[in-house]
């Protein structure tokens, strides 16, 4: 046998190379066999129906065990889309064959790559994630995306459980500038939770909107997060004339909003139509939200949510000229019989328990076709506190009844019907948060007045000041006329244990109305059960004077 100089024999040799061409060719197989993986997958996802396709849920995290690779995120989609359409999609049984394992951020990442290929068919995208994995994830939403009529993405604050209804995250983030690099011309819906578009990118390019839904917890924020200016709110407005429903949540201050306070109509563009527009949403601060409706020319048929924040007395006079000239003065229809006001029939009015905040909600009926409907409903709430550019932003201002009178002042009294006042136990911070005065204007059409909780006394102070109850008035020869001529109903709701002198009162309002020819015919007590046994007795006198009394 051959020896070598190193004493190694040439059979030897020879089975060394050929160990060594063995783990080259197992490296190759298993090479070969992840790239016909890899090919297999691109396969899978090419020749998905654009049915599956349609619906892209992504859940992304580290050791996410709730959730698998492509197939399991395809057949999530199948069946999503069956729940959807009432239909069953075939192919999502084997789809879910696929695999099982928990899907790892780099196994999520290569789908999204595979999906980028195919994003010319997508035609909905669902995107909830997580502030770290956000910015690799949304890369692939810089394509064009010609059939794309949805997109949603929600970046949430996560503990590890993964609820996806949970808080959207504190620290909010941009979309790349060039968001499906402008080219997406059947986008219909656009929801960003925890994100925000550049309102002077590719946003503006999305002409066919029909809803703008944009949220970012930003109520505790340094103030360091990018916002919008006005500016380019409306501007970017101005090329969604289709919106049917805008949602603008920001919580705090527009960006320019120093400059607003400076500022004056001069100069300024017409108001904005929104011609389609049936759901208004905004929550900013009180000042910038005025000088965004400032800019718009609403619909009188549609429905109004705002949050206020940094309330006060500036910001709530300009934001009741902005309502005025941006809604309220508008009519229902082309009706000639139709009011030139907002004709506000309900109207609910109530103080916050920590006494800082107010709501004012109210809904408007459309009288002018055979059915009266409700046309238009409203509902705002104030946060009262120092503006944003005093020192201290964080002082908190009790609400106090001149407030109240403002907030109201915008709406049409006339024609209300009902009336809920709810107020909190009364406190040094709320004692003073509503007073008679709101109620001195004429009320003609008021017939039920709800009240809750504690504003029963409230009320009672205004009864007590009707003219009805003067004895020597009517003596000459002027008529006396009653604040609430057509009121019939009082309703009081969760009452303090002690309701002292007030029934006694409320018996003698009775007496005073019904002698007047403007009788109050039912008194309800719902859920007053601490009314102690003295007060109970005292019913006796207010039975003798209305027709109906009811305790729930």
């Amino acid at each position: 046998m051959a020896l070598t100089a190193a004493g190694t024999t040439k059979v030897d040799l020879e089975e060394a190379e050929n160990a060594s061409l063995d783990r080259r060719i197992l490296a190759l197989e298993t090479e070969l066999r992840k790239l016909k993986r890899e090919k297999n997958d691109r396969a899978k996802v090419s020749r998905l129906p654009d049915e599956v396709l349609c619906a892209i849920f992504l859940f992304l995290a580290e050791d996410m065990k709730a959730s698998h690779r492509m197939g399991r995120i395809t057949w999530t989609c199948a069946v999503a889309l069956a729940l959807d359409l009432g239909s069953e999609v075939a192919s999502g049984t084997t789809c879910h064959q696929h695999t099982s394992r928990p899907q790892k951020r780099d196994d999520a990442l290569k789908d999204c790559n595979l999906l980028k290929q195919e994003s010319h068919r997508l035609r909905l995208v669902d995107i909830y994630t997580t502030h770290d994995l956000y910015p690799s994830l949304v890369k692939w939403l810089v394509g064009s995306a010609p059939q794309l009529e949805r997109v949603s993405i929600r970046i949430i604050d996560t503990d590890g459980s993964w609820d996806l209804q949970g808080p959207i995250i504190s620290r909010p983030t941009n979309l790349p500038r060039d968001f499906l690099n402008g080219n997406a011309p059947k986008l219909r819906e656009l929801v960003c939770k925890g994100c925000l578009p550049f309102f002077s990118g590719s946003i503006s390019n999305f002409v066919n909107l029909t809803k703008l839904h944009i949220e970012m917890d930003t109520f505790h924020s340094s103030g360091r997060d990018p916002l919008p200016t006005e500016e380019q709110v409306v501007e970017t407005l101005s090329r969604m004339p289709g919106l049917v429903h805008l949602e603008l949540r920001l919580f705090r201050p527009l960006a320019n909003e120093a400059s607003i306070v400076m500022s004056s109509n001069v100069g300024r563009r017409p108001p904005m139509p929104l011609p389609r527009l049936t759901h208004l949403s905004l929550a900013s601060s009180c000042l910038s939200i005025a000088s965004l409706l400032e800019h718009l020319h609403l619909p009188a048929s549609m429905n109004l949510t705002l949050w206020c924040n940094y309330a006060d007395e500036n910001s709530i006079g300009h934001l009741a000229d902005a309502l005025r000239s941006s809604w309220i003065s508008l009519p229902l229809s082309t009706s000639s019989q139709t009011p030139s006001q907002l004709p506000v029939e309900q109207l609910d009015l109530g103080l916050n328990p920590l006494g800082i905040g107010f709501h004012v909600e109210g809904s408007a009926f459309d009288e002018s076709t055979s059915h009266e409907k409700i046309a238009a409903t409203f509902s705002i709430a104030f946060i009262s506190r120092t503006t944003p550019m005093i020192n201290n932003p964080n002082v908190i201002v009790p609400w106090r009844s001149a407030l109240t009178r403002l907030a109201v002042s915008p709406w049409p009294l006339n024609r209300v019907k009902e009336v809920i006042i709810s107020s909190p136990r009364l406190t040094a911070a709320g004692s003073d948060w509503i007073d008679e005065s709101i109620f001195l204007g004429p009320f003609p059409a008021l017939t039920t007045v709800s009240l809750e909780q504690c504003s029963g006394n409230i009320f009672m102070d205004v009864l007590l000041a009707d003219p009805v109850l003067d004895v020597e008035a009517g003596q000459g020869n002027l008529p006396v006329v009653p604040r609430f001529p057509l009121l019939r109903e009082l309703t009081f709701i969760d009452m303090p244990r002690r309701f002292p002198g007030q029934i006694l009162c409320l018996a003698d309002i009775c007496a005073a109305r019904a002698y007047r020819g403007c009788p109050i015919e039912t008194v309800h007590f719902v859920g007053c059960s601490r009314l102690i046994e003295e007060d109970i007795e005292q019913l006796n006198s207010l039975w003798e004077v209305v027709p109906f009394v009811c305790f729930r």
